[in-house]
């Protein structure tokens, strides 16, 4: 966990640069299922990869906070700046709570006037086997802005790839949505052109196999996720 939620953007409780890469997380969030494997609040400067991280009760991966959109200019207060979330393996998320993900992000980044996708959610892989409580995979909940997400494979997930689209005051905007596999269909609502939310190139077969085999490039991302070799 780095740093707690908080409304607003303060150089006292500041977090710059974190890196979270190459860790191997097991079995969280059992005795209290709204823990997150791994948390990072408001950050400028964030990566997260190359970590394997098995059966979370909740959550896998989070970062940002805060549910309004942002009314600043880039650059002036931080939500999450410069994030990477990338080249992690996730087996076994959701596996007691409802409402989460593999990947969770929230909260607005910068002003809606600016349009440009300065933080990534890509190549990561994630997997849900069993039968248990799953909702989202990728999960750009209120407010989340700026984020480019793709190259992402997403097994046993309701929703693969969800855009929080229908909470009046928590819409998410500027996000580019392309190039994910998933083994469940893409709902439709998540596209948004009016807040510049843009789902294209999203790829779905039954299984597993069968994407691999449509889809060479899933099996590529499955193979480079996860720990260093």
């Amino acid at each position: 966990m780095v740093g707690n939620p908080t409304t607003d953007w303060r150089e006292d409780t500041a977090n710059y640069d974190i890196g979270i890469c190459n860790n191997y997380i097991y079995h969280t969030g059992y005795e209290y299922p709204t823990a997150v494997s791994v948390y990072v609040s408001m950050a400028d400067g964030l990566n997260v990869k190359n970590n394997l991280i098995k059966e979370s009760a909740y959550t896998a991966i989070s970062a940002g906070w805060g549910w309004l959109p942002a009314t600043y200019d880039y650059g002036e207060k931080i939500n999450v700046r410069n994030a990477e979330i990338a080249y992690n393996l996730i087996e076994d998320f959701m596996q007691v709570s409802y409402d989460g993900a593999a990947i969770y992000v929230l909260g607005g980044n910068c002003a809606e006037s600016y349009k440009e996708c300065f933080n990534e959610i890509h190549d990561n892989f994630a997997v849900k086997s069993s039968e248990t409580s799953t909702k989202m995979g990728y999960y750009l909940d209120g407010s989340a802005s700026h984020w480019h997400v793709y190259n992402n494979v997403i097994s046993g997930s309701a929703y693969p790839v969800y855009s929080q689209y229908n909470t009046p005051g928590e819409n998410s905007y500027n996000n580019l949505i392309e190039k994910n596999y998933s083994t469940e269909a893409f709902p439709g609502g998540n596209e948004s052109f009016d807040r510049n939310v843009v789902v294209k190139e999203c790829f779905t077969e039954p299984t597993l196999e069968a994407l691999y085999k449509k889809y060479p490039n899933a099996k590529s991302i499955e193979e480079n996720a996860g720990l260093l070799k």
